[in-house]
């Protein structure tokens, strides 16, 4: 019975404390509504004073980076140049989005530390530069891999302008880090082609030089003259025999030297082939410059601002003066009850 009248009593409690503010706020309603028409009158004011900023954004893929020439050039193999990049390409774009050679790019291309009003004079301006850039340049990921660049500025071209911009400069980057690479594989290639191509020449005059003995095919001439001098000896012609054993003896003598020359210059020519192979592969990199990107969406100039939202401001910034005014009222009636109780 004790424990139904206790809640009871609770319930009723909670119902007094309930009405007892309402009532309290009717009580106060002339001074909240004062400060809460003010607040909401310096809001306004404030909203009105902020610089508004349009947005901009693009929207990219980031290609497979496969070796252009290899795709083109071999059938074989299993990249495809205009494959969309996969997870490893995405964190590589973002990388270079997010690096100090792409926001110094814009920072100078567009003057933006005259543009934010900011002095070189005044303390820590690259710090405040750098800040700002921070905080109007985002890249993000979606969910579908895809990259989203999204710039804010108070001029809206502007904003449109240095968002196609930029990925405009991930596409020059990434081009730029594959055109260093080539240039030093082109210039080791070209010297290891050189150096091949002397030892060819060189190999192709020490045939040339067994050419004049005579010797032009020794596994077939031995094969032919095997089967002569069989012949000459079936037909007792001993002057055949004799005019064939001479030339047995010629080849025989310079044989091993002839088919040493003779197998090294094959296997010269063959790496001849594959530098030549490589050397036009790495040519194709770097005289074609093929976009590491895909632009699904540029950036356009926006008609309307994204920030700030005035009637967000204002509704928060009026309702939040309503309530600290409340409980600012309720502490301090309740301080004063406790003083003149102690008293």
């Amino acid at each position: 019975m004790s424990n139904k009248y206790s809640m009871s009593e609770k319930n009723s409690q909670y119902r007094f404390d309930s009405m007892d503010l309402a009532v309290y706020i009717w009580k106060k309603k002339i001074p909240l509504l004062i400060i809460t028409f003010i607040a909401g009158i310096i809001s306004i004011i404030a909203s009105l004073m902020i610089t508004p900023r349009f947005k901009s954004s693009v929207v990219m893929f980031p290609a497979i980076q496969a070796s252009i020439s290899k795709s083109l050039l071999m059938n074989e193999y299993q990249w495809n140049f205009q494959d969309v990049g996969e997870e490893e390409q995405v964190e590589m774009v973002l990388q270079i989005l997010k690096s100090d050679k792409i926001r110094d790019k814009i920072i100078g291309r567009y003057n933006l530390m005259e543009h934010y009003g900011i002095s070189p004079e005044e303390a820590h301006p690259l710090y405040k530069l750098h800040f700002y850039y921070k905080g109007n340049f985002t890249f993000k990921r979606t969910e579908y891999n895809s990259i989203v660049i999204t710039v804010m500025d108070a001029d809206a071209q502007m904003a449109a302008d240095m968002a196609n911009e930029i990925a405009s400069l991930v596409d020059t980057t990434i081009w730029e880090m594959k055109l260093s690479r080539a240039e030093k594989a082109y210039e080791y290639i070209q010297m290891e082609y050189d150096s091949v191509t002397r030892v060819v020449t060189d190999l192709n005059a020490c045939i040339h030089s067994f050419n004049k003995k005579g010797i032009i095919n020794y596994d077939r001439q031995i094969e032919r003259l095997t089967e002569a001098y069989g012949k000459a000896i079936l037909d007792r012609n001993d002057a055949a025999k004799r005019d064939i054993e001479k030339e047995i003896y010629i080849l025989t003598e310079y044989s091993s030297e002839f088919i040493q020359c003779w197998e090294r210059y094959i296997d010269e020519l063959e790496r001849l082939n594959d530098t030549r192979s490589q050397l036009i592969q790495i040519k194709a990199e770097m005289e074609h410059q093929v976009p590491g990107i895909f632009i699904v969406d540029k950036a356009f100039k926006a008609d309307k601002k994204a920030y700030p939202k005035k009637s967000i401001i204002v509704v928060i910034s009026t309702l939040s003066a309503f309530i600290l005014a409340l409980l600012g009222f309720l502490f301090f009636d309740n301080f004063l009850k406790r003083i003149r109780e102690a008293a």
